[in-house]
């Protein structure tokens, strides 16, 4: 038997719901798509921190996309192996949006910690625990690499008008009504999953994916298979092949044993 399919699952609003709890039925359905030759990517707008816990749950051995795409790593050996860090010009970018938007909360992801600039109730109530990073009262010196920044706010029209902060260079996405992603232009989950496939030499016949926001939708759409939980907006369930139940309801279990059944093809 060889491997034929590999299925590139995000996080936040897919796996899990606002509560972030993994059900087992979940993750037991993935473990099964896995022993059937199955390759089960994690393709997230996390950072390393907050997907761990995560891939060691699923038992996860393939390499993940995380930050939205500015990053393949490797769990197992503890290290990147492919990444698009932000131009050092995104700083002064930053300084302008935290003095004229004093109600967007930002956070800078390094490959060393998270940098979380202001607060609201937003990031307080609904941003990832994991994930929340040393809250700093204005902007620090930062000498790592930036992989990736994350704007938040409880309203999405405050997060909309940042868009226009963004021109050449990055690339700017929706994860939710709340949080906005900013990674390097040429980033993204469906482009770190064509590096990750020519990485790791998978030539998988098929492709599943499943996913609940804006940044989800390209990835979505290059998939043979497409999986959206009902909860998601009206754009991204349109671009969906089947509708999911979600996290709550173990929209994912549904999903892993469809793509477990047309899994284990015999040479």
């Amino acid at each position: 038997m060889s491997s034929k399919t590999v299925f590139f699952v995000d996080i936040d609003g897919t796996l899990v719901g606002a509560d972030f709890f993994l059900n087992e039925e979940v993750i037991q359905a993935a473990k099964e798509y896995q022993k059937s030759m199955g390759r089960l990517v994690l393709c997230t707008g996390r950072s390393v921190y907050g997907t761990k816990h995560i891939a060691d749950k699923l038992g996860v051995s393939a390499p993940a996309i995380l930050y939205n795409g500015a990053v393949i790593y490797d769990f197992c050996q503890e290290k990147i192996l492919w990444k698009r860090p932000l131009d050092r010009g995104i700083m002064e970018i930053i300084r302008r949006i935290y003095k004229e938007r004093p109600e967007v909360c930002i956070e800078i992801f390094t490959e060393e910690r998270i940098y979380r600039i202001r607060t609201n109730w937003m990031v307080e109530n609904r941003g990832v625990p994991e994930e929340r990073g040393i809250l700093y009262p204005e902007i620090p010196q930062i000498k790592e690499d930036i992989l990736k920044i994350t704007l938040i706010a409880d309203h999405s029209a405050e997060l909309k008008e940042c868009r226009g902060y963004f021109n050449g260079g990055f690339s700017f996405e929706f994860s939710g009504r709340h949080f906005a992603e900013i990674v390097r232009e040429g980033c993204g989950k469906h482009i770190a999953a064509k590096e990750l496939i020519k990485y790791a030499k998978l030539n998988p016949e098929v492709i599943f994916a499943a996913g609940n926001g804006q940044n989800d939708m390209e990835l979505l759409r290059q998939s043979d298979y497409a999986f959206v939980p009902v909860t998601a907006e009206e754009k991204v369930r349109q671009v969906a092949d089947y509708l999911i139940d979600s996290p709550k309801e173990c929209g994912m279990k549904k999903a892993f044993e469809t793509a477990a059944a047309c899994r284990a093809v015999p040479e």
